[in-house]
């Protein structure tokens, strides 16, 4: 059971760099586009 809810903390951190890489990238895209 232990193994399964590290599994899981360890999913979620990657989903949240996912996102904020995502985000950032948008960012960076608004920003170039507007040059």
């Amino acid at each position: 059971m232990e193994r399964i809810t590290q599994a899981n903390e360890a999913l979620f951190q990657e989903k949240e760099r996912l996102h904020i890489t995502l985000d950032s990238i948008g960012e960076a895209v608004c920003v170039l586009m507007s040059r």
